[in-house]
C-alpha cells in the first residue's frame, strides 16, 4: 500500500464490508469485497496480499473495538 488508512477510514471502510457482506462472512468473500472496496480509495490501488493480510488484521482489531464499546 501506498500509505496507511487513517482510523476513520479504518471505520468507515468496515462499516461497508458489514454492510454489504454481514457481519460474519466467509473470509474469501470479505476479502473480495475489500479488494474491490480498496479500488475506490487513491493510493490503495494494486495492493499485494501481504498488505491485505495487515489490513485485515487491523480490521478485526477495529472491529473487537468497537464491539467492546
Amino acid at each position: 500500500m501506498k500509505k496507511a488508512l487513517t482510523k476513520q477510514q479504518e471505520e468507515v471502510l468496515l462499516a461497508e464490508l458489514i454492510e454489504r457482506t454481514g457481519s460474519r462472512p466467509g473470509l474469501p468473500e470479505f476479502v473480495d469485497c475489500l479488494l474491490m472496496l480498496l479500488e475506490d480509495i487513491p493510493g490503495f490501488e494494486g495492493v499485494d496480499e501481504a498488505e491485505v493480510a495487515d489490513l485485515v488484521v487491523r480490521l478485526s482489531e477495529t472491529y473487537r473495538d468497537q464491539q467492546r464499546k
